[in-house]
């Protein structure tokens, strides 16, 4: 009884959110999982369907009046059909499109940032090149795209046995573990030494998995997710976003920007343009770009967008 009362409550409430939508002279309410979501997914639909208006919805309220966000906020709404192409969802992939989730599908109303979250976006090379160069200082100061071709391939057959380890739910290198070789520790400027550090603590868990997975193929598992678009070069699209953007691509713009900060206060720079992030902070510059067309997961995501709006 109680479950059917909070799934009333549910369907009236993804009724309303249409209904506000419409009131808006919007042509769908879309539900995200924050506010974070918004500019992200606002500029997605406004760079492929400048045409459409949209009424956010960034978080939901529980029938106890709590706030309620995040993916299973968003997929509550999915579970009980209450999804259209007048109320739909944003949501992050996480894991679900490598691991092939059925129904994560925009047939299924659902759009997904086929990276692990939206946070992997903005650290393609050429937005973090674009970030720095609004900043103030030369994005070849620090080769970006070779350093995450680098520490994804690093970090490459590692995911494999985590993305093993996740498909047969056994335990044996979970989310939590896999999570604390993502991280860059210390933070340099010197791309090859931080790579190194990192190639010593990967190769001692590498010899532990092989013990641990004697019956796998790697050839046939990496070829399996080769076709979804992961790839040796590619990882850090794929790892958990928050680590990659936050504790690895912020923390080395974030150093680097301070030390053009600082040499250009020594040279007696500070009348001129404001220098390395002076304006704004460097993860404000890092959001306001995204290179559209560029790469195979924002092509996923323009796919969508065109064969949905095709479609209804």
């Amino acid at each position: 009884m109680e479950t059917d009362r909070r799934d009333t409550y549910y369907r009236q409430l993804a009724l309303d959110f249409r209904n506000k939508a419409k009131i808006n002279r919007c042509v769908a309410a879309v539900h995200l999982e924050s506010d974070f979501d918004k500019v992200f997914w606002n500029g997605i639909f406004k760079h492929f369907v400048p045409e459409y208006a949209f009424d956010y919805v960034t978080y939901s309220r529980t029938i106890d009046n709590n706030r309620a966000t995040g993916c299973s906020a968003c997929l509550k709404y999915h579970r009980l059909g209450c999804l259209s192409d007048e109320f739909f969802v944003c949501i992050d992939s996480d894991y679900r499109y490598l691991l092939r989730e059925e129904g994560i599908d925009v047939r299924h109303f659902i759009f997904q940032t086929y990276t692990y979250s939206l946070e992997n976006h903005y650290c393609y090379p050429q937005n973090i090149a674009h970030a720095a160069d609004k900043m103030g200082w030369n994005s070849r100061l620090f080769d970006f795209e070779s350093f995450l071709k680098k520490y994804s391939q690093t970090l490459y057959e590692l995911f494999i046995y985590h993305l093993i380890s996740l498909s047969r739910n056994d335990g044996k290198f979970p989310p939590n573990v896999f999570r604390k070789y993502l991280n860059i520790d210390p933070v340099t400027p010197d791309a090859r030494r931080m790579i190194a550090k990192l190639q010593s603590r990967v190769k001692s868990k590498l010899m532990d998995l092989k013990h641990l997975y004697p019956d796998v193929d790697l050839y046939e598992v990496k070829e399996h997710y080769r076709q979804a678009g992961l790839n040796e070069h590619n990882g850090y699209l794929y790892f958990r976003g928050h680590n990659v953007f936050e504790q690895v691509v912020l923390r080395i713009v974030r150093l680097i920007a301070g030390r053009e900060k600082n040499r250009a206060a020594r040279h007696g720079d500070g009348a001129k343009e404001p220098v390395a992030g002076i304006r704004k902070s460097p993860v404000k510059y890092l959001l306001e770009d995204i290179h559209f067309d560029q790469y195979p997961e924002i092509n996923k995501i323009k796919r969508d967008v065109k064969t949905f709006f095709q479609n209804n």
